[in-house]
């Protein structure tokens, strides 16, 4: 006849998870696992959303950068300045 205790008096031992930490790995896996989801969803987020804005904000800096650094060197009238100045901010003339 089978009987539940194999014997030797530590049945607790075997075959569960109380041997292996159940109790503290559980949670600390679930933790981790929602940290990792967490944070791919924030890195996929800024690779798809905020580079695109930056990327477009850096190239009209630039632009008006070298606007301003022609105007600097004597290349450009303040007409010409102005001008396009007004354009690079999207002004009616």
């Amino acid at each position: 006849m089978a009987q539940a205790d194999p014997g030797d008096g530590r049945y607790y031992d075997h075959h569960s998870m109380m041997g292996w930490g159940g109790w503290f790995y559980g949670p600390v896996m679930m933790l981790l696992f929602f940290a990792l989801l967490v944070g791919a969803v924030v890195l996929v987020a800024r690779l798809l959303g905020s580079d695109t804005l930056r990327d477009g904000a850096q190239q009209e800096d630039r632009a008006h950068a070298i606007l301003r650094e022609r105007f600097a060197k004597g290349e450009i009238t303040k007409e010409e300045f102005d001008t396009s100045r007004k354009a690079l901010d999207g002004e009616a003339s």
